[in-house]
């Protein structure tokens, strides 16, 4: 398990139909590619564009959205923990 985790990027990625988060391992070798994702609730594809890592992890512009969304719930509610206001982001 721990060489997998070590060859693989985990990235974040929201579904295009159903909105789902999705946590998707990039293999390394596959940083410059295109990866097909595949939505486990509703079985929509996507297609993820990878960029290399920044701090281990891939960015993308769903990620962003996700980001720019806790960090308004936040800005909204400034008491809100952490985990509840990625809940909420996700769940939007």
């Amino acid at each position: 398990m721990d060489m997998a985790q070590s060859s693989e990027h985990l990235c974040y990625v929201r579904c295009n139909f159903c909105n789902t988060v999705l946590a998707v391992g990039i293999p390394c070798k596959r940083l410059l590619d295109t990866v097909t994702v595949k939505c486990g609730h509703c079985s929509n594809l996507s297609f993820l564009s990878t960029k290399p890592p920044i701090q281990g992890q891939c960015y993308d512009h769903q990620t962003s959205l996700h980001h720019q969304e806790i960090q308004r719930i936040k800005a909204a509610n400034p008491e809100i923990p952490h985990r509840e206001a990625f809940s909420t982001a996700a769940k939007m």
